[in-house]
């Protein structure tokens, strides 16, 4: 609508400048509805010389409805400083104020519609003489005002997400023309918006939470109005706690209290809402944060005075754990640290204590700060000698003349002196001893230690001596310039005899074959017959029932 007035050329600014505003003379435009009282819509500033003016003014949405308009014309407050009035004037009748010509009639929610928060809702309505591109609006006021869902929407339907509040029954839903917002149409009666239940996501039950940790604690944010409030139960629901009450972020970091259960639950709600709740749906677990060792773990085989690495799952706790190790299947305990860091691997060199063999071995660890979360190896393992004969270390059977590999370790402990191999004064070394048929032992040979390696081999001719049995020793000594002579570090012997047979196949003399009398210096034909063998053969005699053979020829 356009506001038109006029004013004589003798209302001049002050000294007749149009520059600054404040020597400028003003015009304040008022209108009033339906007889009311005046109300202020623009200020004009008036221009030197200039008696025409006018102002566009947008028409309220108020049809129907009568208006008047009055100017009132004022001073430039540089001359006047108290802005004395210079003229007014108003209209002289009403003007009469319509609806604009279309319509649009609001079908669905048109009242006693119960809305649900966070679900979607079809908006429907019917036009007439419109523009076909729609405002749609909803008011928790009864319609003294509307927020916007959507602007600029065509057709006659829109899907709306309502959004979750306390539970309102005075909602009203309108949809206007987008081009005339006057054009317009609401809900016929209110319609109500129940709120939404809040959504807990976790814990949601079975999990399994550890004393001292943080766990996650997430909700559905659309859920929850206001803050949100965090509780927890450790007997099924009976009893609450309270953890916290955070901003609806999402999500909460929680640090476990020490308070073991298998009944815990937590509930949320909103502080806006305090009476709307979602509790997990089952039970969760509070346990201590008990360590999981991964090794050893059973079927090990470690040896005394050498070093292995305790390994353990370190997220399976945060504190510092202790370790011990029992030889006799968790009988007795003794410490191998009292409080180590929670790095997951403890090198442990294995003392040299027990000169046994244990095959009944066991290594626990314990959370410090809950000592009565701990966990075992689940299987024994086995803590040989320092000096160990691995090979012959059984029952087995082995043929005389033959060869016989005798291996053994030694623990990564058994040092040279100054760590060199040279001179031989500074090394370690190894006796290898044999017993036959269980006599005194027999030193067969001298290996001496190279600094760092840990397993060593010789190769031993079995003696003629089948059927017998064969038992090996080896025996450890330290390095003659840092200890002496002979010091004794470790010895190690076979666990079981082996048994030592004659080779396959056989030889018969045929003669001579006894009470046979030979001329010396004459040929004498030797003969035998022979079966699985390899067709060579060395021919000897002996003077002497008590003494030695001597070789006189090989074939």
């Amino acid at each position: 609508m356009g506001i038109t007035w006029t004013a004589p050329d003798g209302f001049n600014n002050c000294s007749s400048l149009n520059t600054p505003t404040s020597y400028r003379n003003t015009y304040d435009i008022y209108t009033s509805v339906n007889g009311g009282p005046y109300t202020l819509i623009a200020t004009e500033y008036h221009t030197q010389g200039v008696t025409g003016y006018g102002y566009t003014y947008t028409i309220p949405d108020i049809a129907p409805a009568s208006i008047k308009v009055k100017i009132i014309a004022k001073y430039n407050p540089a001359c006047f400083p108290t802005t004395p009035i210079f003229w007014q004037d108003s209209s002289d009748f009403s003007s009469t104020l319509n609806a604009p010509s279309g319509s649009i009639t609001v079908l669905t929610p048109n009242g006693g519609v119960n809305l649900n928060a966070n679900t979607n809702y079809n908006v429907t309505w019917t036009a007439s003489g419109t523009s076909g591109f729609y405002d749609i609006q909803y008011s928790t006021n009864g319609g003294l005002s509307y927020a916007t869902i959507a602007s600029n929407v065509s057709g006659t339907s829109y899907n709306w997400a309502i959004p979750n509040m306390v539970n309102n029954a005075n909602v009203f839903v309108r949809v206007r023309d987008f081009t005339n917002n006057c054009r317009k149409d609401a809900s016929n009666a209110a319609n109500t918006i129940n709120s939404a239940k809040p959504v807990l996501n976790s814990p949601n039950g079975g999990e399994i939470w550890k004393v001292g940790n943080n766990h996650s604690i997430s909700w559905n944010t659309s859920t929850i109005l206001g803050n949100a409030i965090l509780e927890f139960s450790t007997d099924n629901g009976l009893n609450w706690n309270n953890i916290a009450t955070v901003s609806n972020s999402g999500n909460y970091s929680w640090a476990i209290p020490n308070l073991t259960t298998n009944q815990a639950l937590v509930r949320i709600s909103g502080s806006a809402l305090t009476s709307f709740l979602d509790t997990s749906n089952a039970a969760f677990t509070i346990t201590l944060p008990t360590p999981v060792l991964t090794s050893p773990d059973g079927g090990e085989s470690w040896q005394y005075n050498s070093t292995y690495d305790i390994t353990w799952d370190a997220s399976s706790i945060t504190s510092n754990v202790k370790l011990e190790f029992s030889i006799d299947s968790g009988t007795t305990w003794s410490v191998i640290t009292n409080s180590t860091s929670n790095t997951g691997t403890y090198s442990w060199l294995i003392p040299a204590t027990y000169r046994v063999l244990q095959n009944r071995a066991l290594v626990r660890i314990t959370n410090v700060t809950y000592p009565t979360a701990i966990d075992t190896s689940p299987n024994f393992f086995t803590i040989r000698p320092a000096v160990h004969v691995t090979s012959p270390n059984a029952a087995t059977t082995y043929t005389s003349c033959n060869n016989l590999n005798i291996t053994w370790t030694v623990g990564s402990g058994f040092n040279n002196y100054l760590s060199q191999n040279t001179p031989t004064s500074y090394r370690g070394r190894f006796e290898i001893y044999t017993s036959i048929n269980g006599g005194s032992w027999s030193n067969i040979w001298t290996e001496y230690h190279n600094q760092g390696q840990t397993n060593y081999s010789f190769n031993y001719a079995i003696p003629d001596a089948a059927p017998a049995s064969l038992k090996v020793m080896v025996i450890g000594y330290y390095n003659p310039t840092q200890y002496g002579s002979n010091v004794l570090y470790w010895a190690d012997s076979s666990d079981f005899s082996s048994n030592i047979i004659n080779p396959t196949g056989t030889i018969t003399v045929l003669s001579p074959n006894g009470s046979v009398n030979l001329t010396a210096l004459t040929n004498y034909n030797i003969t035998w017959s022979a079966t699985g063998s390899s067709g060579f053969y060395d021919i000897g005699y002996s003077t002497s029932a008590t003494s030695g053979f001597q070789h006189c020829v090989q074939m």
